[in-house]
């Protein structure tokens, strides 16, 4: 896990992330891996990191697991595999362009989804039974499970094709600096070769899930802009 941390030329930036918040992000980033030296690193990141990003998706033949940093007008993005480390220019819009296809081309999604679907409503207790479930049952039963989660006929099909037949399954966990601190947002997606969902859901205690179909497209101009300082993976 070396090379996590950006590099800057300016070493007298100042640190800005405490113990405390560094075991915290440490512990959403990897619950599955806890390493004390990802939170030391966390406290040794430069004054102007206000978003951490881990993007880990598995697409066909392809995995990828990476952290992403973003700066002031920058961001750094790590493979975890390897500790390369690659440097993008978020004012520059090719650059832009060129990171995205670096973060995202693995990614298979379809390409655009047409016309507007309303969101699947669901706990998170729900949507991982129907995770649990879903190699075990028929897809005429997982549709049922569907259904009954969300109160939705139309889009149930097609739900439950994708979660059977999944081709590209991934997980967004995003950290946001604030004036309180640091906050934190939780995403997936996952897709079969016809049509793509992006889940947002809640973290800590509460159990919601909202899920959307997506295209490539779409994903890709949502990721771009939570660089930019929005925040389309947060629930309205």
């Amino acid at each position: 896990m070396r090379g996590l941390t950006p590099k800057s030329g300016n070493r007298k930036e100042t640190i800005t992330v405490n113990v405390d918040e560094s075991k915290q992000i440490s512990r959403f980033l990897m619950p599955e891996d806890l390493e004390q030296h990802l939170e030391q690193e966390l406290i040794e990141l430069p004054e102007d990191t206000d978003r951490i990003c881990r993007l880990h998706y598995t697409s066909g033949d392809i995995e990828n697991d990476l952290f992403i940093y973003v700066h002031m007008d920058k961001i750094i993005a790590v493979c975890q595999e390897t500790s390369k480390s690659f440097c993008y220019d978020l004012k520059d819009c090719e650059c832009q362009k060129g990171m995205c296809a670096f973060l995202l081309g693995g990614i298979s999604l379809p390409e655009q989804i047409s016309g507007e679907s309303p969101a699947l409503l669901m706990s998170r207790y729900e949507y991982d039974e129907i995770r649990r479930t879903s190699d075990s049952c028929s897809l005429q039963e997982l549709r049922r499970y569907v259904e009954l989660a969300t109160g939705d006929y139309r889009q149930s099909a097609r739900f439950a094709k994708s979660v059977k037949c999944r081709q590209t399954s991934g997980e967004l966990r995003i950290c946001s600096r604030s004036g309180r601190g640091w906050s934190f947002q939780y995403a997936s997606f996952f897709a079969d070769h016809s049509c793509g969902w992006l889940l947002r859901m809640s973290c800590g205690d509460e159990d919601w899930l909202s899920a959307t179909p997506v295209g490539k497209k779409q994903f890709c101009d949502a990721f771009l802009e939570w660089l930019l300082h929005l925040n389309p993976f947060t629930s309205s």
